[in-house]
């Protein structure tokens, strides 16, 4: 069979093998990892910039919204607006009632 030392030298080898391997492995692969996770960095950069920009714009069109304001209703709007909702609710409460009968 196989010497101890045959044996032992054996698992050196492949041991170093392995450790080769793997300096081989972190070369290229790790250098295209980088490079992925780089572009990834970048990209999201770009979208949380983009969103910054976004959050803005919508902010300032808020605020002019607000300075310019809207239409007033006048006292003839509103007093027409609570006689409408006041006969849709007695009209809903009257077919509640004949339903109820």
């Amino acid at each position: 069979m196989y010497s101890g030392k045959a044996v032992a030298d054996a698992k050196i080898k492949a041991e170093e093998r392995q450790a080769l391997q793997m300096r081989a492995f972190d070369r290229v692969v790790g250098k295209q990892l980088d490079a992925m996770s780089k572009k990834q960095s970048e990209a999201g950069k770009k979208n949380v910039d983009s969103e910054k920009v976004y959050k803005m714009k919508l902010e300032k069109e808020r605020e002019e919204a607000v300075k310019k304001g809207g239409k007033k209703l006048s006292a003839a709007h509103l007093k027409m607006a609570k006689e409408v909702r006041g006969g849709e609710e007695r009209r809903m409460f009257g077919e509640m009632e004949r339903s109820d009968s």
